[in-house]
Parts: C-alpha cells; sequence; structure tokens
C-alpha cells in the first residue's frame, strides 16, 4: 500500500505540519466546503468507465478543517451505497486506498476524511481531547454526502479507534447507517495496560501538560508484514510517537461509553479481529456480537492476524477485503 508523496514541512518540537497543502497541485488549492451550506459534489470530474479519487478540505462546524477524500465508481456502474470510512489512532485515509479502489470498482462512494489532529487535517498531530468531536465530523461530513445522495443506502467501516467512533454515531443516531463493518474495533483494551495508579497519574498529567507523549504503539503489533511495517514507520504523515496523555483518557473514557452500550446495538454489522491483536483485543468483538441485539449480526475471527487486518499479509489482507466487499453486496441487492 502507498503512502502519501510530497515534500511536506513538520515542526518538529510541536509535531504539527506547518504546510499541510505541499501534495500537488491539485492539493495546492483545497476545494473549502462549508458543511453548514449545501454542497454539490456533481463538479467531481467522474470517469465513465474506471475510478475516480477526488480530495478536498472541508470546513467542519465548529471551525476545524479536515483533510477528505472519495473514491468515486465509474458512471456506467450506477451507485449501489456510500461507504464511510473511520480510521484508527495515528493513521490517515491515504492507507484505505486498496479498500476505497475495490469497493468503487463494484459501484460503491466510499469516503471519509482524516480525523482531527491526523494526516492533513488541522489540529495538533496525535492529540484527541474529545471523542465527540470526531463523531461530531463524521456525522456532518455523512450527512451532507446522504443529502446530495438521497434514497441510497450508507455503511460505516470502521477500523480500531474509527471502530469506536463508528460506534459512537451509531448509538446516537440509530438508524441513520443501514449497516458497519468493523476491523479490529477499539472496544476493549489488555486490561493491565489501564491500572489504577497509571490511569490516576494520567489524570494529573493531564491538568498539565495533555499532549505530554506516554507509549509508543509498536509497529510489529499493527501487522505481522515486515515491508508494510517499514511503510508505516517512514510515512511522514502518521503519527508515530507516543499516545498523548489527553489522547488516551479520552479513548478510555469512550471505551466506557461503547461497552456499557453494546446491547443497543440494532443494526446489521460485521466484526472482523485477528485473534493475535494485542492493541484492541479480539474479545471486544465477541462482547459486541454476543450482546447487540442486532438480529443480522457476523463475526469473523482471524487466527493468525494482528491488529490491522488490511494492512496485514496478502493472504489476510485479501481475504478481510473480501469479506467486508461480500457482506456489503449482500446487503445491497
Amino acid at each position: 500500500m502507498s503512502t502519501m508523496s510530497g515534500d511536506l514541512k513538520f515542526d518538529p518540537k510541536s509535531n504539527v505540519i506547518l504546510d499541510p497543502e505541499a501534495l500537488d497541485d491539485k492539493e495546492s488549492m483545497p476545494n473549502q466546503l462549508d458543511m453548514k451550506e449545501s454542497v454539490d459534489f456533481g463538479n467531481v470530474q467522474a470517469d465513465e468507465n474506471k475510478v475516480t479519487v477526488e480530495k478536498c478540505y472541508l470546513s467542519m462546524p465548529d471551525g476545524y478543517k479536515v483533510h477528505a477524500r472519495y473514491w468515486k465508481p465509474p458512471l456506467s456502474y450506477g451507485l449501489k451505497a456510500l461507504i464511510f470510512v473511520s480510521h484508527g489512532l495515528g493513521e490517515h485515509l491515504e492507507w484505505y486506498n486498496e479498500l476505497g479502489m475495490l469497493l468503487a470498482e463494484h459501484g460503491y462512494l466510499v469516503f471519509g476524511h482524516d480525523h482531527l489532529g491526523h494526516g492533513l487535517s488541522e489540529g495538533s498531530r496525535g492529540y484527541i481531547q474529545t471523542f465527540d468531536t470526531l463523531v461530531s465530523h463524521v456525522m456532518s461530513h455523512v450527512s451532507r454526502i446522504k443529502m446530495d445522495n438521497q434514497g441510497v443506502p450508507c455503511f460505516i467501516y470502521g477500523h480500531s479507534m474509527g471502530g469506536n467512533v463508528a460506534l459512537r454515531a451509531i448509538l446516537q443516531n440509530g438508524g441513520f447507517f443501514r449497516g458497519m463493518v468493523l476491523e479490529g474495533p477499539l472496544i476493549k483494551v489488555n486490561d493491565e495496560t489501564i491500572t489504577f495508579p497509571k490511569f490516576m497519574l494520567a489524570q494529573l498529567a493531564n491538568l498539565i501538560v495533555p499532549e505530554f507523549p506516554t507509549e509508543q504503539i509498536p509497529l510489529d503489533a499493527v501487522t505481522s508484514d515486515l515491508d508494510t511495517q517499514q511503510q508505516l514507520r517512514d510515512d511522514p504523515l502518521r503519527y508515530n510517537q507516543g499516545i498523548k496523555v489527553g489522547t488516551a483518557l479520552a479513548m478510555l473514557e469512550s471505551l466506557k461509553i461503547v461497552g456499557s452500550a453494546l446491547s443497543e446495538i440494532d443494526i446489521p454489522f460485521l466484526t472482523m479481529h485477528g485473534k493475535l491483536d494485542t492493541l484492541c483485543m479480539p474479545r471486544g468483538s465477541e462482547d459486541l456480537h454476543a450482546r447487540a441485539k442486532a438480529q443480522d449480526k457476523q463475526i469473523i475471527m482471524f487466527p493468525n492476524a494482528k491488529h490491522h487486518l488490511i494492512l496485514e499479509i496478502e493472504d489476510v489482507r485479501n481475504q478481510a477485503v473480501a469479506e467486508t466487499l461480500s457482506w456489503l453486496e449482500q446487503r445491497c441487492i
């Protein structure tokens, strides 16, 4: 999988992108869209016979600008459904290009944005004060695309932290989505990482230095693919430093919210999880599948896979993408 290209400039002290538009000519003049107004995506140049990819900046109702990406299906295929992609902590949407291209090739409009503080979006790198902001941004973005494609079913795909955000969006908005696909969702973490002393220390640190980095996410826990590990390490847009104190506390708060409400999930879903995942524990997906009141629910466990299935070794990656496509196709007849 490819990473973002371009000569990006960083402030090594704050880890903030100083020139987020230094990608290419198309990116250097971002299309500033106000989410409070009607957005017409008819001006996005689509092709009759091939997938087209569009990138732009979106202005959210709270004033933040996020970097968005759209994989548009060939015009000749028609439009089966809308798929919002919610990415995980530290990463950005470029890592979902293979998934986006494949789904778009089968008639799906796949879209999303780099979460606040991630990729090319605004915000301090890797810092999330509250997951409420991420959920709000997702709903603002999806609402506009749904408005411009009325009657077209909408699904959400979420990985890791993005899976937690997807669950929060569904819990807050009932039938807004037709269904969801979760990949290694953040529902449960290793109990050993959240001891009472660590939690109290984090609470204190958050009052003084909320952006103080704690433990790094080991890349060999993300995927067993050595080439992909190196690409992740070299990606200038990926936040590879330690999880910030404030982000960790926001994550714990969102884990509590989701964990207490799994039984309320009533829309169709597929959850996929690597059994070797030590970042987001597989029992989180198992609990969701067991407790959710949804009648249409499916769980697939990958016995030899780690955290990020679509970045895993080729066989695992291909299966995860194929299972996602198959699940969607069966629900878009």
